[in-house]
């Protein structure tokens, strides 16, 4: 297992970057030359290396970066586990959802899931039968203009949810809301 970059490798590989050039700038008298290829030489290699994630993250489609060496494969390998941990817990966050689905469609009553400003985001089949809701198409829709009835907006406008709302609709259907705040 890798562990995280760390000052000590870092400069470990400045230092070994930097041992030819010192040994070769003081045999040959261009010593500052020397220096100057090598810390160029560095930049330019984490500059590909750099080049080389950006082009993973924003263009690549693949799941695995590219590899790495030095002081890039502790970076590339934490970016890997930071990927398989976001997608494992995408998978558990899916499942979990499906459960609360099949859940919520086996109540014997209408469900409608919305923002705390009124916003639709789920239904259940019931609540798409009785209150002629389409789910997925109202998704996003204002409940009080999906179901345009002045007493449903006054009671939702007043928030005293401590008492159902009992509501008779065009059809001579007789409704009871609750909402249930959470």
């Amino acid at each position: 297992m890798l562990e995280r970059l760390s000052w000590k490798r870092l400069a470990l590989e400045l230092f070994l970057c930097c041992i030819p050039a010192l040994i070769l700038g003081a045999f040959l008298g261009y010593l500052p030359w020397f220096l100057l290829a090598a810390v160029t030489g560095l930049l330019v290699w984490h500059f590909w290396n750099l080049m080389r994630l950006s082009w993973w993250l924003w263009v690549d489609r693949s799941m695995t970066p590219p590899p790495g060496s030095g002081s890039w494969e502790p970076l590339l390998y934490g970016l890997h586990q930071m990927q398989m941990r976001n997608k494992k817990r995408r998978r558990e966050l899916g499942s979990l959802i499906k459960r609360f689905r099949s859940g919520a469609e086996s109540l014997p009553d209408a469900v409608v899931l919305t923002t705390e400003e009124g916003v639709m985001f789920w239904c259940n089949g019931l609540a798409q039968q009785i209150l002629n809701l389409r789910w997925p198409d109202d998704n996003g829709q204002n409940i009080l203009n999906l179901l345009r009835y002045p007493e449903f907006a006054n009671y939702l406008k007043y928030r005293d949810f401590s008492k159902p709302l009992n509501l008779v609709l065009n059809n001579g259907r007789h409704l009871e809301i609750r909402v249930m705040p959470y």
